[in-house]
């Protein structure tokens, strides 16, 4: 395995006179999986445990929208598996592309408040369901949003029920599956050059941000095993 597909190269951008940047995401699950490794629950949360417990926040840049989405994870059979959110083919923002349920905050709304009340709107998924394990940076995409993703865990599988004016349908799959080195690859961003994350499994087909956080998710739940304070 070469350096380049471990490690993405940290890189400042603009589009549409928008700066952004995109922090650098390391492969680090490949070498576990290499060993063995099969996700489990306990990972993901001795991994949420292991994190820094300050996350940074980034300078809000003018006109930036504040959002938040919510990486749903929930166990089933005792593994680990997520769920996204396939945007309505009407929706004008990104339709029909792959996503984690979130959106934008309302007026004196906290991030951790929108994501859980979009992830209710847009799959019928209480809050009160919902373990929040942790929280990650904030991430500036390219559109102007200011992004702040959370780790929620649910047990069993949850009867979703969608918002059909915002979502067609939700697209579920395990961890164990998303991990295999053959469902990830990075791709060059058109125009320049720089690499994302893309992750193929079966009817997922997921890149930009979400696959950025896949990723995240993945080394985060990677790093989990290698502790010795894992908790049930």
């Amino acid at each position: 395995m070469t350096e380049q597909q471990r490690i993405l190269t940290p890189w400042h951008g603009s589009e549409g006179g928008r700066s952004f940047h995109r922090a650098p995401i390391a492969a680090g699950w490949y070498d576990a999986v290499d060993e063995g490794w099969w996700p489990s629950v306990s990972d993901v949360r001795a991994g949420c445990l292991r994190l820094p417990s300050g996350k940074s926040a980034r300078p809000i840049a003018p006109n930036s929208v504040l959002s938040a989405v919510l990486i749903f994870v929930f166990n089933e059979a005792g593994e680990p598996h997520v769920a996204l959110i396939e945007r309505s083919h009407r929706s004008p923002n990104n339709p029909g592309e792959l996503a984690f349920p979130g959106g934008i905050l309302h007026p004196r709304e906290s991030a951790l408040t929108a994501a859980l009340r979009e992830t209710e709107e847009e799959v019928g998924v209480k809050s009160s369901d919902i373990e929040v394990l942790a929280s990650l940076d904030e991430i500036a995409t390219p559109s102007g949003f200011l992004v702040r993703p959370y780790i929620g865990l649910v047990t069993g599988r949850p009867d979703f029920l969608i918002d059909p004016t915002e979502v067609e349908r939700v697209v579920t799959v395990s961890l164990a599956e998303l991990a295999l080195p053959s469902v990830h690859r990075q791709l060059p961003f058109p125009g320049t050059g720089v690499l994302l994350n893309h992750f193929d499994v079966g009817e997922l087909n997921a890149w930009g941000m979400t696959g950025d956080l896949l990723a995240q998710l993945l080394t985060i739940a990677a790093d989990g095993r290698r502790g010795d304070d894992r908790v049930a």
